[in-house]
């Protein structure tokens, strides 16, 4: 990810569809400036998915603007496995490269919804109760457990329920060792040596079982939600 265009984007600029997958980046919310680079759809379908970046408006194509915290983009690789830096070798988060080399736009869609669908159904399912371990700031997205005042209580009821029901169908469509499989991948996001020493799998096969996991959840969250 070519940092001068984060951190464009980080200081109020705006992404913009200019072509099929491929987005336009602007040093301000004015297009009418020059534009100053590119990003795949690729990569912004990764910064959408850890929540970095969110819609400008209700127009579609979306314009897209900065919402992730500025301070953890602009840190070195060093910090961890957030999902800034898009280098897809193994010790990398392993659904960002998953992500990275879908084979469609189309599916990569499908795939960012799934998985965002599912990280907010995990934080609702705890609201209710359900010990659930969460590492946000390993995933790169920062604390999203964030308080919602003046919210309405039977809503709120009616969401937490239908989260854990949602969570309940994955769970009997996967099975219990791929669910985990699924948690750790998205949740966690283990690179795939992690994911192959915590299943006892060889990493040559790791790809395969993440790609029929993915396929699970898409299908489970595309006729639930």
């Amino acid at each position: 990810m070519n940092q001068r265009l984060i951190r464009a984007l980080q200081r109020g600029g705006l992404a913009a569809l200019i072509r099929p997958d491929t987005w336009g980046v602007w040093r301000s919310r004015d297009r009418r400036s020059r534009m100053i680079g590119t990003i795949s759809g690729a990569e912004i379908d990764v910064l959408r998915l850890q929540e970095s970046l969110k819609p400008l408006g209700e127009g579609a194509p979306p314009l897209l603007v900065w919402s992730g915290a500025i301070e953890a983009r602009t840190e070195t690789a060093a910090r961890g496995p957030a999902l800034i830096g898009f280098d897809p070798n193994m010790e990398a988060n392993y659904l960002r490269s998953m992500l990275l080399r879908a084979p469609s736009a189309t599916y990569r869609d499908q795939l960012r919804r799934a998985c965002q669908a599912y990280l907010k159904d995990i934080e609702l399912a705890a609201q209710s109760g359900q010990h659930v371990t969460m590492n946000w700031d390993a995933f790169g997205g920062g604390d999203r457990a964030r308080n919602r005042s003046g919210s309405d209580p039977v809503d709120a009821s009616w969401r937490v329920r239908s989260a854990a029901e949602r969570i309940s169908a994955l769970a009997q469509t996967l099975g219990p060792e791929d669910a985990s499989f699924l948690k750790k991948m998205v949740l966690h996001g283990l690179s795939r040596a992690k994911l192959a020493r915590h299943f006892a799998i060889r990493p040559a096969l790791v790809e395969g079982r993440a790609r029929r996991v993915l396929r699970g959840l898409i299908d489970v969250y595309e006729r639930t939600g």
